[in-house]
């Protein structure tokens, strides 16, 4: 055991480097792995770049320079590089692309999402296919009675209830009387008018501001249902 100890001593001895150097060393190893190691992962990773009990030496003289940062970790120390100076002014370059050419995709992204929101409530506002279908079918049923209807109008074959028929013929009857009876008195009057006047009935009309059948352009004619009843 007392050789092997002397061994190992004469190992660490044979390996011992100075401590200028082991500090470039070291400071060269974390800036190339950018994470954090203690002072026995460096020893250890170096192989024999450094010594063992002058690891934690060199490395807490870096951190003291801040060269690099350390910080308590449990029972241990661990060290990594100094983000402070890691990016040069071309990788600040390269980012600011990158994050312009994110920033544009970004944006188009995020127009595609919002289309297909848009798409969405559209389809989602529309009528369910249940809902087309009940739809469809009451559209039809009200063509195909509209049509039946068209075709009886066509051939002059609509029939309509003898309630109904007697009820427009009624109506027909009292409207006609009544423009007759009014015609016929207007008629009356402006007669009467002229006679006490001396003038014309052309003449009064002009005078008077009412409008005749004729400025209308309408005429009683013939008794339509005086006609369709000789037919019967």
């Amino acid at each position: 055991e007392q050789m092997s100890n002397e061994k190992k001593k004469e190992k660490e001895k044979a390996v011992k480097v100075s401590d200028k150097d082991a500090e470039g060393t070291v400071l060269d190893y974390l800036n190339k792995n950018n994470r954090p190691f203690s002072a026995q992962q460096i020893f250890e990773n170096l192989h024999g770049g450094v010594g063992k009990t002058q690891a934690p030496k060199v490395l807490q003289t870096l951190a003291d320079r801040a060269a690099i940062v350390a910080k308590e970790n449990g029972k241990q120390k661990i060290f990594w590089k100094n983000q402070d100076d890691a990016a040069d002014p071309d990788q600040l370059r390269e980012l600011d692309t990158e994050s312009a050419a994110l920033s544009s995709e970004l944006e188009r992204v995020s127009g595609e999402c919002k289309q297909a929101g848009d798409q969405v409530r559209q389809l989602t506002s529309q009528l369910t296919a249940e809902q087309l279908e009940a739809d469809l079918a009451r559209l039809t049923e009200e063509n195909s009675r509209l049509e039946t209807k068209l075709t009886g109008l066509r051939g002059n074959t609509v029939k309509i209830s003898e309630a109904d028929r007697k009820k427009a013929e009624t109506r027909y009857s009292t409207m006609r009387s009544h423009w007759t009876s009014r015609k016929r008195k207007f008629r009356d009057i402006v007669g009467q008018l002229g006679e006490s006047t001396g003038k014309s009935v052309k003449e009064l009309l002009e005078d008077i501001p009412v409008e005749t059948d004729e400025d209308r352009g309408v005429s009683l004619g013939e008794d339509l249902l005086a006609n369709i009843k000789k037919k019967r």
